[in-house]
C-alpha cells in the first residue's frame, strides 16, 4: 500500500560522473524504477512534494530532492543501518490529500517498526508524525528544534496539546529565542511542566539537549532554529541562531537516542539557496541522524544492573536523590519516586539526565529536571 502514496526518485538526482563508490548512492535501497524492499530496513526516507501545506512558498516543493541531490554524494560510515528511500508524496487534490497520504505512510512505517524521516515541508507535519506515534507509547516526548515556540490556536502543537486522546508527556523545546516567542506560549510550557531551553542557555553548554533525545520519540527541526548568516535558505530567517554543526551535533544526538522513531527536517526553502549550501546542510543533519542510529545502546539502569554505578547523595531533611552512571557510555540517570508510591504501577521513574545535575544535588540543591517529573507524575 505503501507504493500507492509514494513516487519514484529521478536517477539524475542520484548518480552522478564523480560519485565515489563509498557514496550513500551505493548504500541505500532507493525508490527509483521498483519500490524498494523492506526486510530488515531500519530507517526510511521520503519527501514531501507540496508547496500549499501551511508556511511553504513557491518552490520549496523541491526541498527533499535538492536535499537528495547533496546527500548521495556523501560516503556512508564505517557502521550503517539498511536505509529506504521511499520516494516523494506528490501534491494532492487539496492539501488535506497531501496530510492524509504523508499519515498513512507514517502510520505503516511505525507499524513496520521502520524510524521515519522526512524532509522537506512544514513544521506543521509533526501533527502527522505525531499521530502516527500515539499507539506506541502512552507516554510520547517530542523534542522541537526552531527558532520561537509557538501554541497558538491552530498551529500543531496547539493540537497536539488539545488532542483529545492525547498521548503527550513531555515536549523539550531547543534553541528558540525569547522575542520571538509570546509569553502565552511560555506560559503553555511553565503550566504544563515542559522543558524549553532558550538559544543562549543551549549554546553555552550544547550536552544539555542530550538527554532529551534520549527519551524522545519525535524529533522536530525547523531549520529556521539556525542563524541566517549560517543558513539564509529559510523565509524570515533570523539573524541569531544555531551555528552549522551545532544542528549537526543535535541532530546526532536524535540519531543516538533510544526512543526516536520518527524526525523531520523542515523549512528549507531551495528557492533562496542559490549555491546549494544549506542543502548540504540539511544532508549532513541527516548523515549525522543515519551514522548515530546504529550506535543506539539499550540501556535501562537499576540497583542491579551491574553496568551502572549507583550514587545515593543525602540533601537537606534526609531526603534521598539516587543517580546512576552507565560504565560503558558515562551517561547518567536520575531516579526519581512516584508521588503515590506504595499503589499499583508506581515504581521509581527512570530520567536521563546530565552530569550537572548529579552536581548540582551534590551540593544539597534539588534539580529542576526532578521536581519538573515529580510534578508531571503527581497530576
Amino acid at each position: 500500500m505503501l507504493e500507492t502514496f509514494l513516487r519514484p526518485v529521478h536517477p539524475d538526482l542520484i548518480f552522478s560522473s564523480d560519485q565515489l563508490p563509498g557514496a550513500l548512492a551505493n548504500h541505500v535501497r532507493i525508490h527509483l524504477h521498483r519500490f524498494p524492499d523492506l526486510e530488515g530496513v531500519k530507517i526510511a526516507m521520503f519527501g514531501i512534494n507540496d508547496a500549499r501545506i501551511d508556511g511553504m512558498y513557491p518552490g520549496a516543493s523541491q526541498a527533499a530532492d535538492v536535499v537528495r541531490s547533496e546527500l548521495y554524494r556523501l560516503m556512508c560510515a564505517k557502521e550503517w543501518s539498511v536505509v529506504a528511500d521511499l520516494g516523494n508524496v506528490e501534491a494532492g487534490d487539496s492539501p488535506e490529500d497531501t496530510r492524509f497520504a504523508v499519515q498513512t505512510v507514517l502510520h505503516e512505517l511505525s507499524a513496520l517498526g521502520i524510524c521515519a524521516v522526512l524532509i522537506g515541508g512544514d513544521e506543521g507535519l509533526a501533527s502527522q508524525q505525531y499521530h502516527a506515534l500515539k499507539n506506541q507509547s502512552n507516554n510520547l516526548e517530542i523534542v522541537y528544534c526552531g527558532k520561537k515556540v509557538n501554541f497558538r490556536e491552530g498551529t500543531w502543537l496547539n493540537k497536539v496539546v488539545l488532542d483529545s486522546n492525547s498521548h503527550l508527556f513531555n515536549f523539550y523545546s531547543f534553541g528558540h529565542q525569547t522575542y520571538l516567542t509570546e509569553q502565552a506560549s511560555v506560559d503553555v510550557m511553565e503550566r504544563m511542566f515542559f522543558d524549553p531551553v532558550r538559544l543562549g542557555t543551549l549554546r553555552s553548554n550544547l550536552k544539555l539537549a542530550e538527554p532529551a533525545f534520549r527519551s524522545a520519540h519525535l524529533a522536530v527541526f525547523d531549520c529556521g532554529v539556525i542563524r541566517a548568516s549560517e543558513f539564509p535558505a529559510v523565509h524570515d530567517a533570523s539573524p541569531n541562531g544555531l551555528l552549522n554543526e551545532e544542528a549537526c551535533q543535535l541532530a546526532r544526538y536524535a540519531g543516538l537516542g533510544g526512543q526516536c522513531m520518527s524526525v523531520g527536517f523542515f523549512n528549507y526553502s531551495p528557492e533562496l539557496d542559490n549555491s546549494k549550501v544549506c542543502a548540504r546542510q540539511v544532508a549532513q543533519m541527516i548523515w549525522f541522524f543515519l551514522e548515530a542510529f546504529p550506535q543506539r545502546r539499550a540501556e535501562h539502569p537499576s540497583e542491579n544492573n551491574e553496568q551502572f554505578t549507583r550514587y545515593v547523595l543525602v540533601l537537606k531533611e534526609n531526603q534521598e536523590l539516587v543517580f546512576y552512571k552507565s560504565q560503558i557510555s558515562d551517561r547518567w540517570w536520575m531516579e526519581i519516586p512516584h508521588p503515590k508510591s506504595g499503589k499499583q504501577n508506581t515504581l521509581p521513574i527512570m530520567v536521563p539526565c546530565n552530569y550537572e545535575d548529579y552536581l548540582t544535588a551534590s551540593n544539597e540543591e534539588l534539580p529542576d529536571l526532578w521536581w519538573r517529573f515529580y510534578q508531571k507524575y503527581s497530576v
